[in-house]
């Protein structure tokens, strides 16, 4: 049987806080998205963040920020 993956989790590690938005930290995320496309990965995306200043703020906005983020990174790497 052939290993699958369902589902990925993206995250970023900043400097002082423990997960920052994709592509505003030192993780290889760029590198991680072309190894996905690489294997054909076309399943769900989802990111973590632990950022204070995003919690308890607007939903949509936190949402709304996150998502223009993170396709830059995809659109860098050209998996978007």
């Amino acid at each position: 049987m052939a290993a699958r993956l369902l589902h990925t989790t993206e995250s970023d590690s900043g400097t002082t806080s423990r997960s920052v938005i994709p592509g505003d930290g030192q993780a290889p995320v760029a590198a991680i998205l072309r190894k996905l496309a690489e294997k054909q990965y076309a399943g769900p995306l989802s990111v973590e963040l632990f950022l204070p200043e995003l919690q308890g703020g607007d939903p949509f906005a936190v949402a709304s920020r996150i998502k223009e983020k993170s396709e830059a990174v995809m659109r860098q790497t050209g998996v978007l």
